[in-house]
This record gives structure tokens, C-alpha cells and sequence, in this order.
């Protein structure tokens, strides 16, 4: 597949900055962490618009037709910038269920864009959301065991907020399940929420899927999340998005080791 020139990102003076047709759009990447050991295991390209508004404002300009084609489009240029901060660790890519089921060939489109940068599938995690209904399951399926055949791993993203979630885990067994935020937050003073993340944590550790708990802010909610036996985590409080991925530490301030 030849890559199109609107694929190739420019430099700005903050970070890297897209032109794709007629959007201007940037990746940011927030890590996700294995705590209390302290240590990055991937990072997520998150969209940003050129405003820095996020990715939900930027996708409600979009008509539907539009935002698919960018779905896939944009991809070359959150795995080429993210090649060019020199970070080593996975990397994971957001795909709504729409996408994965119009685009039949995105499977190849995907390992020719990686194979172009060098990067092998196997570091990379394509991450389902879950916020639309699955048009036509059959044609999903296809395209999830195509990826997984050529090495990609599968997550579901913002598990517990949108229409799918539990037909999504029974359909294609994820590698990776992501507790959405409105599950996480507060979760340490919230018996029900306690409850949901309880049993989720329990359905994954009987399909041998790992559990990464989204939108981290409170210390107190990390602690109740460890004692659930949690696998990873992600949020703000251990770092924001950001251009230039972080390698610091900065959550060892914790002091939870």
C-alpha cells in the first residue's frame, strides 16, 4: 500500500501537529502503568484538535462518513509521531466498532502502515470503544480475527459505559479489559461501583484477560483498586496526556511501594 502525503505530520513549536485533509488534529500519549512497581507497559495515542479541544468535541464536527475515514487515516500519524519521541513501550490505538466493521481491509492497512515505521504488531494493542452498537457482528468478527492473526492484541475500551460491552467480551474475548472512568471514580466510597468492578475484575480472571482501571485521580481509589487485585492503571494521577510521552516517575511520590 502506498501511503498517501496527508499521512506525514509536520513539526510545530509544542508538538507534533497533523494536516490530514482538512483537519488539524495532534496525538497526545498517556501512559499505562504497573503499580506499585512503578513501570510503563504502553502508552494511548488520544486525538487532540488543533484548538487542544479533545477528541470528543473534534469528532462531533464530523458527519459519520468522515469520522471513520479518519478513524483509520489518522493512525499513520499517532504511530509515526509516536516513533519519533523515542518511546519504546507498546502502543495502543483506539477504533470505534463502526470502523472495525466498514473497513475490511484494515487489518492489512494496518500492518503495511507498521511495517513502513518498523514497528512490529506485536507491540501494538488495538483498542475497541464501545460507545456504538455492533452494526454487524459477523463482519466485526472477521476483521478482530484478522488482526489477531497477524499478531495484534485486542482491548475494549471504556468497558461499562457504552451499548456493547458484555456482547463484546463474549464475542471476541479481548486481551485486555478497560474499566471505563465513571466506574473508577470515587470507586473507594461507592459499594455499587465497588460491586461492578468486583465482578468484572472476577470475569477476567477466570478468561485470563488483564484489567487496566481508566481515569485514576485519588490515591484513596488506586488503594481500594490494588486490594481488587487490579492489574493496571491509567489517569492523572500518575500522568496527563501529553506530546512527548512521559518517562519519569513521578507517581513513585506515592509512596505506596
Amino acid at each position: 500500500m502506498s501511503l498517501p502525503h496527508e499521512y506525514f505530520s509536520k513539526e510545530s513549536g509544542v508538538c507534533a501537529t497533523v494536516a490530514l485533509n482538512e483537519y488539524d488534529v495532534y496525538f497526545c500519549y498517556q501512559p499505562i502503568v504497573s503499580f506499585p512497581a512503578g513501570k510503563v507497559v504502553s502508552y494511548e495515542a488520544l486525538v487532540r484538535g488543533g484548538n487542544h479541544e479533545n477528541a470528543t468535541v473534534f469528532f462531533q464536527q464530523l458527519s459519520d462518513a468522515e469520522f471513520t475515514r479518519f478513524d483509520v487515516d489518522s493512525k499513520y500519524i499517532a504511530i509515526a509521531d509516536y516513533v519519533k519521541t523515542g518511546a519504546t513501550r507498546d502502543l495502543s490505538l483506539n477504533f470505534s466498532t463502526k470502523t472495525l466493521t466498514r473497513f475490511a481491509d484494515l487489518p492489512s492497512m494496518l500492518d503495511d502502515m507498521l511495517r513502513s515505521l518498523g514497528i512490529s504488531v506485536n507491540s501494538v494493542i488495538i483498542e475497541i470503544t464501545e460507545t456504538d452498537a455492533i452494526e454487524d457482528i459477523d463482519k466485526f468478527l472477521n476483521t478482530i480475527e484478522r488482526l489477531r492473526a497477524l499478531g495484534f492484541r485486542i482491548a475494549i475500551d471504556d468497558f461499562g459505559a457504552g451499548f456493547s460491552g458484555l456482547s463484546l467480551l463474549t464475542h471476541c474475548v479481548p486481551d485486555i479489559i478497560k474499566i471505563d472512568s465513571s466506574l473508577v471514580l470515587h470507586v473507594s466510597a461507592d459499594k455499587v461501583k465497588q460491586s461492578i468492578v468486583t465482578a468484572i475484575r472476577m470475569i477476567a480472571a477466570d478468561c485470563g484477560i488483564v484489567v487496566v482501571a481508566e481515569g485514576v485521580e485519588h490515591q484513596q481509589d488506586l488503594l481500594w483498586l490494588l486490594d481488587a487485585k487490579v492489574d493496571l492503571f491509567q489517569g492523572y494521577l500518575f500522568a496527563k496526556p501529553t506530546a512527548q510521552p512521559s518517562k519519569s516517575e513521578a507517581w513513585a511520590r506515592l509512596g505506596l511501594r
